[in-house]
């Protein structure tokens, strides 16, 4: 794909190579370099300047890993951060903290993901805006290792798949307190890791049974669980076993504090056991302790080789992940050319760019769509007109406080190969800042828009035919529309003289479906389940249309894409079946679904690690 995002990989000596010593007795030992590396620390919640050095050093610690005379004696792959980021939750400590990330992870291109801490929710318990704000949503996260993104917006393919990441939030009100729509998620994920022969590492703040509860008792007592990845209390540990959970494999791993001693756990991967050393820089090491060896209850699989394709442009100055992600479409054909919304580096804006074949570059036709770097875009190309989706990116959603969605329209000139916006353009369709904004138009040339906001699925359409006046944003007449995860994201596509709205709910574990015929009133939907498959629903969702047939490309929490594919049945109502394209060991994710009417082929493309010595910008299938 030539979207390409900025990622930092591991070279293949650092994923593969076996080294051979030879020892004084004769007899020969093989000593294997990591797959890959990680690091756990937390408790930074510095106070006074003292405190703020205190997290310094452990962050230079961290980006002078693999330099000649450090500690670490490999780079870092990924930090993982426990809460507790700030003492008092105050909008200038984000900043600093924030701006200590850029320079010291971001700037290295080191991953960070992490979970919200007590101090991180302010006096007012639950309150996580400023977490928000600066840095990810405090809801359940999980990432495979064998690819990932952090919360800073870095990449990393390590190709090898295996260990799945569950991040929570314990903080939930009190301490140690996790929401039910929370365990109901924890509990699902760490279900279909394990189902597919994941090794589990669940990241919160709290101990497992702080305040005399254990809010995951059902859950902890999972084998596949080998660590309890936490912070907040007591002493930096590496203990196997947590206190009145029965499960033979798990370990206890706390990293308490960097305000009180600067400490780590630095984790090296192997295919079949973590090594975790534990440093204490107020103890002034000048080399790595023994470590603790956690044996895994899977062995990690290696990656599978995959063809490479074109690097795309920079994208230094956006938001994270700019090309977006499926439902939403930053490609169009139209004309006889390819056209995609990308982030023009130069101005700092986002303009439109025709791909130019020959030399598998973009060319800017200079049509600029935003400077806001926050806004994300879906595309629609009908005739001569382009319309565009135009919303600021925000999980979970937000009030639109002035910069809610919108609409664009533009006129294409074939001959020239560059666009002119319409009069009357933009068109502001709802007041709302949101995971996705998705456009459809139905054959009566009605537009068609689509959001989740607040857990629940809205739409609004156009009025005239000018598309100018919008109706109402009106939330999705149906239960299922409503309750959902922050994560969760709608999608709309017109198809054989009808219009389908789909949604995802993790929560329900179903791909909900909304049908109307273009002649039907606009308030007429027909309600269809296209996927139930409780604990087996992420928010990874996209579609393609053939006829009349629907295909939508998901994938499970625990990383397997799957194709539904709906068939009209009696009555006209859809008659949906599933099929499993790629299984969770591929380390697969965001599937995209085309159909390629020539070829009479539905084809998924989806996001893979790098094959091994191949660009760290490569990968996919």
């Amino acid at each position: 794909m030539s979207f390409a995002q900025s990622s930092f990989a591991p070279s293949a000596s650092r994923l593969l190579a076996l080294s051979v010593v030879l020892l004084a007795l004769g007899a020969r030992a093989v000593a294997q370099t990591p797959l890959f590396t990680f690091l756990q620390t937390s408790d930074s919640q510095a106070a006074n300047e003292a405190e703020w050095q205190r997290f310094e050093d452990v962050l230079a610690l961290i980006a002078d890993a693999g330099t000649p005379g450090a500690l670490l004696p490999r780079p870092i792959d990924l930090v993982l951060f426990p809460g507790d980021i700030t003492e008092s939750n105050e909008n200038a400590e984000w900043v600093r903290c924030m701006n200590l990330f850029g320079t010291y992870l971001t700037a290295n291109g080191i991953p960070l993901l992490a979970t919200p801490g007590n101090r991180d929710q302010g006096a007012s318990s639950g309150t996580t805006q400023l977490y928000q704000q600066f840095l990810a949503s405090p809801g359940v996260w999980e990432a495979s290792s064998a690819s990932f993104t952090g919360q800073n917006g870095i990449t990393r393919n390590i190709g090898w798949a295996g260990l799945r990441f569950i991040g929570f939030n314990s903080s939930n009100g009190a301490w140690n307190k996790i929401a039910d729509a929370d365990i109901a998620l924890i509990q699902a994920r760490v279900s279909a890791a394990a189902a597919a022969s994941e090794n589990i590492l669940l990241v919160t703040h709290h101990p497992h049974n702080g305040q005399s509860r254990i809010p995951l008792a059902s859950v902890l007592t999972q084998p596949a669980i080998v660590g309890y990845v936490r912070g907040h209390s007591g002493n930096p540990r590496v203990v196997k076993g947590l206190t009145g959970v029965t499960n033979p494999n798990v370990w206890d791993l706390n990293t308490n504090s960097i305000v009180d001693d600067r400490d780590v756990l630095y984790f090296e991967v192997f295919p079949t056991q973590l090594k975790v050393y534990i440093i204490v820089l107020d103890n002034n090491p000048t080399s790595l302790p023994a470590p603790s060896t956690i044996p895994l209850v899977f062995p990690l699989r290696p990656p599978q080789a995959q063809n490479i394709g074109f690097q795309g442009a920079s994208h230094a100055g956006a938001r994270a992940w700019p090309s977006g992600y499926a439902p939403e479409k930053k490609l169009w054909f139209q004309g006889g050319n390819w056209f995609g919304v990308l982030w023009h580096e130069g101005s700092l804006s986002y303009r439109i760019f025709r791909l130019d074949t020959s030399a598998q570059t973009w060319v800017d036709t200079g049509t600029s769509v935003s400077a806001s770097a926050s806004r994300s875009f879906d595309a629609l190309a009908d005739g001569t007109k382009l319309y565009l989706a135009s919303h600021v990116h925000s999980v979970p959603s937000a009030p639109g406080a002035g910069a809610g969605g919108q609409v664009l329209r533009y006129s294409h000139n074939a001959a020239t190969r560059t666009y002119t916006l319409d009069a009357g353009f933009p068109v502001t369709v709802n007041d709302a800042r949101s995971e996705s904004l998705v456009l459809a138009k139905d054959t009566s040339g009605t537009l068609w828009a689509t959001w989740t906001a607040d857990g629940s699925v809205f739409e609004t359409h156009s009025l005239n035919a000018e598309d100018t006046t919008w109706s109402v944003p009106a939330l999705l007449p149906f239960p299922g529309a409503s309750g959902l995860d922050p994560e969760d994201v709608s999608t709309l596509v017109a198809f054989d003289g009808k219009v389908a709205l789909l949604w995802t709910d993790r929560i329900a574990g179903e791909i909900g479906c909304a049908v109307r015929a273009d002649t039907d009133a606009q308030t007429t939907w027909v309600f269809e389940s296209a996927l139930l498959a409780p604990g087996a629903v992420s928010d990874a969702l996209d579609v393609a249309s053939s006829g009349g047939r629907l295909y939508v490309a998901t994938t499970t929490p625990a990383g397997a894409v799957r194709l539904a594919r709906r068939d009209v049945g009696l009555a006209g109502i859809g008659s949906w079946s599933l099929a499993t394209v790629a299984d969770a060991a591929t380390g697969l994710s965001q599937p995209i679904v085309l159909v390629d009417e020539t070829q009479q082929r539905v084809r998924v493309f989806a996001t893979g690690a790098s094959p091994t010595g191949g660009s760290a910008l490569g990968g996919g299938v």
